[in-house]
């Protein structure tokens, strides 16, 4: 029989990637792209990625994510 290499096993991959606070662009530019890049490497031609659409500011990061008691400041 055959022996199937590990690339048979691999599914396409989507990554949703919500960037860091105060970063642009689709991906931000800290964790982002070396993460797809990564990816990549593991998966040519396989990888699809899309960012989330939203302002990245610590006022969305603190009324979205901190409990009301709570506070950035």
């Amino acid at each position: 029989s055959r022996k199937a290499d590990r690339s048979t096993f691999l599914a396409a991959i989507t990554v949703i990637f919500a960037r860091g606070t105060g970063e642009g662009g689709n991906i931000g530019s800290v964790i982002g792209p070396p993460l797809l890049k990564a990816l990549q490497s593991k998966a040519p031609g396989q990888v699809n990625y899309q960012g989330v659409p939203y302002p990245a500011t610590a006022a969305v990061r603190q009324s979205s994510c901190l409990p009301s008691s709570m506070s950035l400041d």
